[in-house]
């Protein structure tokens, strides 16, 4: 927190995240998750979003920042558009901190699930303001994400044997926002 907070105080930043390490690394799923970290915080700086370990000056995060009218798991999402529209810069730091947290199969499913309904809901939620492009970026970033950038970085970096956890990534996220537009559960039932 220390180390976190120093970067904070020097740079250009309303808000900066730590790196994160996984601790574990025992199975192909927490070593999958460990190289989506390597590649996801390989450059440092600023940034359209943060989450995870997190530090904000507290006046500005107060102000602006309000879950109120959205949660759930695009709520990290929704807190960027509100800091880019307010002029408020995020970043990544140097700094790393540790995600103490068992993986397997079963609990990436129930993660990337999760973040797949969270991409609806905040697509949902946003879209009949943006442009055409705004919208099929929405649609498509997953797509581009970890099915293109990643897998390219991962042969980059030595990390090739998790291309597939990238792809597992993509389709689980997709079944995601599929099954909440089956579900047409609205936005405001989330918890």
């Amino acid at each position: 927190a220390e180390n976190l907070k120093k970067e904070l105080l020097i740079s250009e930043f309303y808000g900066i995240s730590g790196s994160l390490k996984p601790k574990y690394l025992g199975n192909y799923f927490e070593r999958g998750v460990s190289a989506f970290y390597k590649i996801h915080h390989l450059e440092k700086g600023q940034k359209e979003l943060i989450a995870g370990p997190c530090m904000y000056f507290t006046d500005k995060y107060l102000k602006y920042v309000n879950y109120a009218e959205f949660n759930g798991y695009s709520a990290d999402t929704y807190k960027a558009e509100i800091e880019k529209s307010n002029g408020l810069k995020v970043g990544l730091g140097h700094t790393f901190a540790y995600q103490v947290q068992r993986v397997n199969f079963k609990t990436c499913l129930y993660k990337y699930y999760n973040y797949g309904l969270g991409d609806y809901d905040f697509y949902s939620f946003f879209s009949e303001k943006w442009s055409f492009i705004r919208k099929i970026k929405s649609v498509t970033h997953v797509f581009i994400q970890y099915c293109i950038e990643y897998p390219l970085i991962s042969i980059k970096q030595n990390l090739w044997q998790y291309i597939p956890f990238f792809w597992m990534i993509a389709l689980v996220r997709y079944y995601g926002w599929i099954s909440r537009i089956i579900s047409n559960r609205p936005i405001k039932d989330l918890s």
